[in-house]
């Protein structure tokens, strides 16, 4: 007979150990009940006293022990042996293995996690006054404290684990963790203590390391907690319009129930505060924007109160009766009038704009220009910046994206009479008459800091620069000569700069104009830039070779599994590893590796960083923060260009916190733009949506292609040259009568954390990657959607997916269109969009289906154009199909004007790389783009963007060809001279 607790309900509890030195993280569940390395283990009892007193015997490892080697348990029981997934790759060879996703059936028991910090004002939580909470409620409960819980430090580090009422799918638990949250942490602030409870603990599949010997144990046997006594959280709001959204039908919906609500509202004396509130909170709720409403309730009052000072009394009230509304409203169901404030704007009319970028350029601010792609900023504030050159004899840096930008930008400023111009170039071999020694000496320069030089080895290339080449000696250097003779009291300069540029480690120069510049204006966005090529990470093998004194501290790193700043911090300035963190730490500082180096400081400083973080294949991870111009004169003003902007972002990348926003918003003209966009529940329209749905690509494409309408996609999609990412600043669709942009960019979520992480280094809080399903409101659209709880998080995601969609939409140039050039657009999106949308529709609306089961050829879904061209290629001989007369299809063409523009890029790229083979003493490189990147100082965008282009590289005179390795029965691809 199965044992039962007094609810009738069995009590089911997971253990999981390490095997073979693994810790349990790493492995799998193996649960042969014979086999030597079993490592999962099922444990029930008759009531949860007996669970518990089954654990501390058994499970319970020495004081010291690794935590990642301290058992875990599952809150939940598992599934059928059946039911289970496999792991194809053991971590026990041989053995049969499943993988802990997935694997749970029923919860038995409710976790709490809290994690102190000792930073606090407040007084946080601790262990025993929880303890005496949870007896006061009368539910069973074992409480005790984990591994880094230090009472001396005032760090309250402890974890709770709660019986249930009965066994619950995960369901149950998700959709109360809000509820739940606020529950217990109000029950610890009504205690009068800060509560430090972990969002984390109620996360699915979760498991949670057992406690130490040593560990402060409390256990109570009482009453299990019954989880259906807690309600569900707060619902997605949604809107009674469900079928078209929140469309034209839903507006004048809302319309005429706002218009009925005023037309009924009676006012009794004694009781019209009451009544003129609840008519405010009636139209708030019915989407009443605040002036409407403010009017509605003065039109009332007018009408209803006839005494004269009465009726001025309730007229001063109501502009705070309608502000409490929409608090009210907002705070009650989650739900905030329509827009929301983030898509609340002022719309400037588009003959004021130049006006209006002008005046916030005038400005002496550092600001973020944020003005609607499409209305002229560029043109704008090259004007502005060529007239302070010329009559202010300023010196002004313009940075931006790429080297045709470059070009671009250098020909609108001559052609504004700018006499000097300069196009600040990188280190490369065109420019440096000596990039081979200078190369070589500073690749010994590398190799010295990570300690493995040699007497034999070139150093000293800084030194060589300036002292002993004989070119930089008879002053003819190129390089060195860029930014030389800049006399402000004669000439204004303009210095043209790449994006990358603005960083010290993307293209090794440390620019002698940034110390002069007065004002820095960079165009387009910036975050890309910033986050190429600053991740690394270092096994615990590698760390302990790189510096084998600090053993103790980089097992710690991995045993107390460091997720976060807050948790580097304690292990390097509270746990007991601080003095082996002192005594590593001028090593570490001197190293050649980034990351080494930045642990060293954070010793120094006495902080933790959000920079590093363990993950589940056994590495310390790392992502550095690029410091933006390090040499720029401190008073230079900034200003940077971006239509889809966060002044938030900039504001931590660049260290200037007065860095402020300048809007300048139009909007769409509705009789010349209409927008449609397409929303379904639970879609995302992203590329693994596609994916997943085969024949659906196709279907959507056939669409376009039937309606002439231009279809914007990804780069994998389209043979146009036209695509997502590759459109900032162009002008290429401006005359096409219909754009659809069918797919949602989808950064993956580790980028976006690495971004985070980066950015917000030494932010006290954890960058979490928690997500929640919102109701998010726009300009006449409304959507379901997933989205990062930490705004940090959320901020970066909005601009590298909305932002680029919103960028795609923009090179259609809908702000001017007009009557006479009208512009339909479809936008595939579940985002809410910074545009006003004309309605919403669902896939079904157009006509589309979603295919079951996968394409195959001959089932291909192709357009009419495609079909005709198929069947005029298949006729031979003379068999002359009967002439059908079919009128040309609309064709939409990329300019020549952008051909030439990759011709050029083309051209510049086969430039630097033959000077960097003739500078080669093999006659040749190899063909990898971190070799290329070094030996011409090109950027990692323009390697992936020219690469590829084998065949026109040839015609250029260089050969891409793959020969033999250095070793045996291995190739390598290099390029070299074909002459």
């Amino acid at each position: 007979m199965t044992p039962k607790t007094e609810n009738n309900h069995t009590l089911s509890l997971v253990i999981q150990t390490s095997v073979n030195d693994k810790a349990p993280k790493y492995c799998g569940l193996i649960l042969e009940p014979d086999s030597p390395h079993r490592n999962t283990f099922t444990l029930s009892g008759g009531s949860f006293r007996s669970i518990v007193e089954q654990v501390i015997p058994k499970f319970i490892v020495a004081a010291g022990t690794p935590k990642a080697m301290t058992p875990v348990f599952l809150p939940y029981s598992l599934k059928a042996l059946d039911k289970l997934l496999t792991n194809p790759k053991p971590t026990v060879p041989g053995t049969t293995e499943y993988k802990r996703s997935r694997a749970h059936d029923k919860y038995h028991f409710l976790v709490l996690d809290f994690d102190g910090t000792g930073d606090s004002d407040d007084k946080e939580i601790t262990p025993a006054v929880f303890h005496q909470l949870l007896k006061a409620k009368g539910w069973s409960h074992w409480l005790y404290t984990t591994t880094s819980h230090d009472p001396v430090q005032g760090i309250n580090r402890f974890r709770v684990l709660l019986p249930m009422k009965e066994g619950l799918n995960f369901t149950s638990i998700r959709d109360r963790k809000k509820t739940l949250k606020r529950y217990f942490d109000q029950m610890v602030k009504q205690a009068g203590y800060a509560s430090t409870l972990d969002r984390s603990s109620f996360s699915e599949n979760q498991g949670f390391h057992l406690p130490q010997q040593g560990s402060q144990n409390l256990l109570y046997d009482g009453s299990p907690l019954d989880l259906m006594r807690f309600g569900k959280d707060p619902a997605v709001a949604s809107l009674p319009d469900t079928a078209k959204g929140w469309s034209e039908d839903g507006e004048s919906f809302y319309k005429a129930q706002r218009q009925a609500t005023v037309a009924r509202w009676r006012l009794e004396p004694g009781k019209r505060d009451e009544q003129l509130h609840g008519l405010a909170l009636n139209l708030v709720r019915h989407h009443g924007r605040p002036a409407e409403v403010t009017k509605a309730l003065e039109t009332v009052i007018r009408s209803q109160v006839a005494e004269k000072d009465n009726r001025q009394e309730h007229l001063n009230k109501v502009t705070s009766k309608v502000q409490a509304a929409v608090r009210w409203v907002s705070s009650k169901t989650g739900f905030a009038p329509v827009p929301a404030q983030q898509f609340q704007r002022n719309f400037t009319p588009l003959e004021q704009v130049e006006q209006a970028m002008v005046d916030a350029m005038d400005s002496t601010d550092s600001i973020l220009l944020n003005v609607t792609p499409g209305a002229g900023k560029t043109r704008t504030v090259i004007k502005w910046a060529a007239d302070q050159v010329q009559n202010q004899n300023k010196i002004i840096g313009y940075a931006v994206k790429s080297c045709s930008d470059a070009d671009e930008v250098t020909d609108k400023f001559r052609s504004n009479g700018v006499i000097d111009v300069r196009v600040i170039q990188p280190r490369m071999p065109s420019n440096c008459a000596n990039f081979a020694i200078y190369e070589a000496k500073r690749k010994g320069d590398e190799i010295d800091r990570k300690g493995l030089g040699s007497a034999e080895q070139e150093r000293g290339a800084t030194i060589y620069c300036k002292s002993h080449c004989p070119v930089g000696k008879a002053g003819s250097c190129e390089y060195s000569n860029q930014t030389a003779g800049l006399n402000p009291e004669e000439q204004g300069t303009l210095l043209v700069y790449k994006h990358a540029h603005l960083f010290d480690h993307k293209v090794g120069i440390k620019d002698q104009g940034f110390g002069k510049l007065d004002v820095l204006i960079v165009d387009e966005e910036l975050l890309s830039t910033y986050a190429n090529d600053i991740k690394d990470a270092m096994s615990l093998e590698q760390l302990n070779n790189q510096n084998p004194d600090g053993e103790p501290l980089w097992r710690a790193l991995f045993d107390e599994d460091v997720q976060s700043g807050r948790d580097l911090h304690h292990l390097l300035h509270v746990g007991r590893h601080r003095a082996t963190a002192r005594l590593v730490k001028n090593r570490l500082k001197q190293s050649g590796i980034q990351m080494l180096r930045h642990l060293g400081h954070c010793i120094d400083d006495g902080r933790g960083s959000n920079s590093f973080a363990v993950d589940n294949g056994g590495w310390l991870k790392y992502v550095g923060k690029p410091d933006f111009a390090p040499s720029l004169n401190p008073d230079c003003r900034l200003v940077f260009l971006d239509g889809t902007g966060s002044a938030e972002l900039l504001r931590a990348i660049t260290g200037r916190s007065d860095l402020v926003e300048k809007r300048v918003d139009v909007d769409l003209d509705p009789a010349a733009v209409e927008v449609v966009q397409v929303i379904n529940d639970g879609y995302t329209f992203s590329k693994s949506f596609y994916n997943a749905r085969q024949g659906l690509r196709e279907v959507v494409s056939r669409w376009c292609s039937d309606g002439k309408i231009f279809e914007m996609t990804n780069k994998d999609n389209t043979s146009e040259g036209i695509y997502l990412y590759n459109q900032r600043g162009k002008n290429d669709l401006e005359q096409v009568d219909a754009l659809a942009v069918t797919i949602t960019p989808q950064v993956p979520y580790d980028e976006i954390e690495a971004i985070a992480r980066s950015i917000y280094r030494y932010d006290a809080k954890p960058i979490s990657m928690e997500r929640e399903t919102v109701l998010e409101v726009g300009r006449g659209v409304w959507s379901r959607k997933q989205q990062f709880v930490d705004e940090r998080v959320r901020r970066i995601n909005d601009q590298l997916t909305g932002g680029e969609i919103l960028q795609a939409i923009h090179r259609a140039r809908p702000i001017r269109r007009t009557a006479a050039n009208q512009l339909k657009l479809y936008i595939f999106s579940n985002e809410v969009l910074d545009i006003t949308v004309t309605k919403t529709v669902g896939l079904a609306d157009l006509g589309l289906v979603i295919p079951n089961g996968k394409s195959k050829l001959l089932d291909r879904v192709i357009s009419d154009d495609d079909l005709k061209r198929l069947q005029d290629s298949t006729f031979e001989g003379d068999d002359e199909p009967e002439q059908v007369e079919v009128a040309e299809p609309e064709q939409v063409s990329v300019s020549s004007y952008n051909d030439q523009k990759s011709m050029n890029a083309l051209t510049r790229f086969a430039k630097a790389v033959k000077a960097a083979v003739k500078s080669s003493p093999d006659g040749f490189l190899k063909w990898k783009r971190s070799v290329i990147e070094k030996a011409t100082g090109i950027t990692a965008q323009t390697w992936r963007s020219q690469a590829e282009k084998v065949d026109e590289l040839l015609d250029q005179g260089l050969e891409v060809v793959e020969v033999a390795g250095s070793r045996r029965d291995r190739t390598q691809t290099i390029v070299r001279l074909t002459t």
